[in-house]
């Protein structure tokens, strides 16, 4: 995914001049909040279904010689329009594409493109010496519709009075393309009006300066940029006069009506979201739900439009599988993409992506520019707390509000373009409910209590529960979540987390505890604890530095485990993520074999055979007499044998283990000696 790095920002009127490069995408906005956009369906000021045929002018200033070899758009093509104008602007090309995609068939965007490019009467510095906001562009888009009305029956293009078969007078709808308007003179790279001082008479119908549903045009300021850039501008910018005047905030690259100018990166509209389908009749009713269902499918979002929702206009889930089989899919992650939409009766809505990552607590180090601002992401904050899709600057200042800009991936590990951390999957985070971080909005769970459990990913399904009301006691706990690192009094490390609640209760509930170094490279369990119990001391490692050169790196994952009664099924978390730590000594499968260090070896235990059937040995050595207990578990970490409990003499001792009477599987055996926990994993094969 491309980066873009942003110089400077200032605020400037009613939207950002940006020192940019040709990439950059900025839009203002240009209409009313809409208060009721579900009232009426389709599109708002432009048709949104059936054939809408629109006019494509290109144009070029006069001695155009920035970037004169690019080759999405040469400086000199002879007058004739540049391959990728062609791709994308054909009769069916590119953005009719997009628009047949996005609408199941219903919608056919029918561009023509006229056969040559307009040139300027004269040169940038003639347009940039005209007194007046855009009066320069202004003088200069009347010059090329002029010329272009010289050629071409603008009457062809009058065929809708708004939304309304039709003529009206006015020209419907034309694309202005310019190779490429400097930030000086045009502050955009794209809009949804023509910037024109006056409406102009173009034979018998009018081309119109207005946005709405007299507007008659699109600016595209850079057509230099690539193919897909231009492609999602041009989409974007018609989805103003198809959806409203107005941005969709913080939802980034899985929507199209991003607010990418005002709220985040740049460049990052993308196919719509199931909402924006919605309001434009492509989704015509919604796939909701207000009871359990288990193992419900779903395919790819943005191919088939499958999608479930939960609640109302007030609060609305929204649950989608991007399963990245079409190049619209803006999504970095694949699998399940939980919205919490609110006013969605409204045209913008608010739309917050729920990601599986959590929410979190931000603070920011100002530099002198937003290159040099560094973001801190702090602890999780599963009620009041921001996603890197919520999280911005402006102007250079954090707002009252905590927003930061993640214009640029500041935070190590996220990214405002959305990371491979946001989806819902089996694997990672598999269980959103009122527990989870994030958590449903309080005022929805007034109504309802939901939980959703993604079970199984295949090639082209994802696999769901969708649980309601009591049916949410069948919901496995969820994901153990801000593990940190402290130093006990005793100067081992002590592993902290959240406590893990579930929607049953927490009377059945232990936390498994997982390690490994990075020799042994797997995760071991090597203790629990039980219910509220949120943290854990590993007393086998030392924290305090004696001896620095002499150190290694220990992690730490913990699971939470649903324990119920009388030989009721288990249930248990994904993995937290991990958490890791320097601790004093050498790694245990490289130690040193010298003389003073065999007088010090630590103990050692061993199972011979293994794999085995009954019954294996336990071997064991104690330099010195001490307290010896043997613990036989089964891999949910619940002890199935005490096998010794006592005070053992120095030297090697062996047990004979028969595991007869348990059904094969795997088991772990821990013994300890004194402060010392030792692990051995037993393959028990009937």
């Amino acid at each position: 995914m491309k980066k873009v790095k942003l110089t400077s920002l200032i605020l400037f009127s009613m939207f950002f001049i940006i020192s940019i490069d040709a990439q950059e995408f900025i839009c203002p906005e240009v209409g009313p909040v809409i208060e009721n956009r579900i009232e009426k369906s389709g599109g708002y000021y432009k048709p949104a279904s059936g054939t809408f045929r629109v006019l494509v002018v290109l144009a070029k200033l006069k001695n155009d010689s920035y970037d004169p070899s690019n080759d999405n758009w040469p400086a000199e093509t002879g007058g004739l329009p540049p391959q990728n104008m062609l791709t994308l602007f054909n009769t069916k090309g590119a953005l009719n594409n997009f628009f047949d995609v996005m609408s199941f068939g219903r919608y056919n965007l029918e561009p023509v493109l006229h056969d040559r490019v307009f040139e300027s009467d004269y040169e940038l510095s003639h347009y940039l010496n005209i007194p007046g906001q855009e009066a320069g562009l202004r003088e200069l888009n009347r010059e090329i519709l002029l010329k272009a009305s010289e050629e071409i029956n603008f009457v062809e293009y009058d065929n809708f009075t708004g939304t309304n078969p039709g003529s009206d007078g006015i020209v419907d709808m034309i694309y202005l393309v310019y190779r490429y308007l400097p930030n000086d003179l045009a502050s955009y790279s794209g809009a949804a009006w023509l910037s024109l001082e006056n409406n102009i008479q173009a034979g018998n119908v009018i081309i119109s300066n207005s946005f709405g549903d007299d507007g008659s045009g699109i600016i595209i300021a850079r057509g230099i940029n690539s193919l897909e850039h231009n492609l999602f501008t041009s989409a974007h910018e018609l989805g103003h006069y198809l959806l409203g005047g107005q941005h969709i905030d913080k939802a980034f690259q899985l929507v199209l009506m991003s607010s990418s100018f005002k709220y985040g990166p740049f460049n990052v509209n993308r196919g719509m979201h199931t909402i924006e389908r919605h309001y434009l009749g492509w989704l015509p009713t919604l796939s909701t739900t207000i009871s359990t269902l288990e193992e419900h499918p779903l395919s790819d979002y943005m191919t088939t439009g499958d999608h479930l929702t939960f609640g109302d206009y007030d609060t609305l889930y929204v649950m989608e599988f991007r399963n990245n089989e079409n190049s619209f899919d803006g999504a970095v992650d694949r699998g399940l993409y939980i919205y919490e939409i609110t006013n969605g009766i409204m045209y913008p809505p608010k739309i917050n992506v729920q990601t599986a990552e959590g929410e979190y607590n931000f603070s920011a180090i100002l530099g002198n520019d937003l290159n040099s601002t560094k973001i801190e992401r702090l602890s999780p904050n599963r009620y009041n707390g921001f996603s890197e899709f919520s999280y911005r600057v402006y102007n250079s200042a954090p707002l009252v509000d905590g927003d930061i800009n993640c214009v640029t991936p500041f935070y190590s590990g996220n990214d405002a373009y959305g990371d491979t951390l946001d989806a819902w999957d089996p694997y990672y985070n598999n269980v959103y409910s009122i527990y989870s971080n994030p958590r449903p909005k309080l005022s929805k769970l007034q109504k309802h209590t939901f939980a959703v459990v993604v079970g199984r990913i295949t090639s082209d399904k994802l696999y769901m529960d969708f649980l309601v009301g009591a049916d949410t006691l069948k919901s496995p706990p969820v994901k153990p979540y801000n593990l940190r690192i402290r130093k006990s009094l005793s100067n081992h490390p002590e592993i902290q987390w959240e406590i893990v609640q579930m929607l049953g209760g927490s009377l059945f509930l232990k936390h498994l505890i997982y390690k490994k170094n990075t020799i042994q490279g797997e995760y071991f369990l090597i203790d629990s604890v039980s219910g509220p119990q949120n943290y854990y001391t590993d007393e086998t490692e030392l924290l305090h530095c004696n001896d620095c050169s002499n150190q290694y790196q220990v992690s730490y994952k913990i699971k939470a485990v649903q324990h119920f009664p009388n030989n009721q099924p288990r249930k248990e978390s994904v993995f937290s993520d991990a958490v890791s730590v320097l601790v004093e000594g050498t790694m245990p499968d490289a130690q040193v074999k010298s003389s003073s260090a065999k007088e010090k070896e630590p103990s050692f235990l061993t199972v011979y055979p293994n794999p085995f059937n009954p019954s294996t040995n336990v071997n064991y050595n104690f330099k010195s007499d001490s307290y010896c207990k043997i613990v036989l578990y089964n891999m949910l970490g619940e002890e199935i044998k005490l096998v010794f409990d006592g005070i053992v003499k120095a030297g090697t001792h062996n047990i004979s283990l028969n595991l007869g009477e348990l059904p094969s599987g795997n088991y772990l055996l821990s013994l300890k000696e004194g402060n010392n926990l030792h692990f051995v994993k037993l393959n028990y094969l009937k």
